[in-house]
């Protein structure tokens, strides 16, 4: 599997683990977004149910693609401390 594959399943995963109590802290990313809305007069329980439906898709998006992009981060990061260089060899 790819290195970016890998990240989406673990931003997946990461959304879905937030939709349980002791997990919720994760879901800041689109708890952000419903607050921006908020603020703009659009209540997520006002809206009409495919509305809502969709505004629910796009918050998992946004959560998903937030924590893939964090793992993406973290493992290049990791992959470039750790990589070995090769030696320089004389002329």
């Amino acid at each position: 599997m790819s290195r970016g594959f890998t990240c989406i399943l673990f931003g997946l995963a990461v959304s879905v683990c937030s939709w349980y109590v002791p997990y919720a802290f994760v879901s800041w990313p689109a708890t952000f977004v419903v607050r921006m809305l908020a603020g703009r007069g659009v209540l997520f329980q006002d809206l009409p149910n495919a509305q809502r439906t969709a505004m629910f898709v796009v918050l998992l998006i946004i959560n998903s693609a937030f924590w893939a992009a964090i793992a993406f981060a973290i493992w290049s990061i990791v992959q470039r401390l750790t990589a070995r260089r090769r030696p320089v060899e004389p002329l």
